[in-house]
């Protein structure tokens, strides 16, 4: 091999490694965008939403890559999703069947009214959105 060889291999290489490289950042990035606009996008359904009923399940939802969710039923017996996959303040965890929630709409903030009435929280809602 001569020298003018290995060096074609030797820029190669490292032509390719710079060229991998700008695809990851630009990956990232565009990943980094797409979750921020969904953040943006839950919070603007969270914010559109009245709702005031009665948590009677908690669950990752095996058809929507195991989304956590909380199936809300009101006093008529319309049923409700959340999803609770793009909120931040820890309200999935926090909650639990026989919870009475009350949500207005343009506000993000919830009053909580736990089972058998042992006491009421009043909790807001967190998304990672710079809007």
């Amino acid at each position: 091999m001569t020298y003018t060889h290995l060096n074609f291999k030797n820029k190669l290489i490292r032509y390719s490694l710079y060229f991998v490289f700008i695809i990851l950042v630009i990956g990232l990035n565009l990943m980094l965008d797409y979750s921020i606009d969904n953040n943006c996008k839950m919070k603007e359904i969270a914010l559109a939403y009245s709702i005031e009923g009665e948590i009677i399940a908690i669950f990752e939802d095996k058809t929507d890559h195991l989304n956590p969710k909380v199936k809300i039923q009101t006093e008529k017996g319309q049923i409700y999703n959340f999803d609770c996959g793009y909120e931040k303040s820890g309200f999935y965890d926090m909650v639990r069947i026989g919870d009475f929630l009350h949500k207005e709409s343009n506000t993000l903030f919830l009053k909580i009214r736990r089972k058998n009435n042992e006491s009421t929280l009043f909790w807001e809602l967190r998304y990672d959105c710079n809007e």
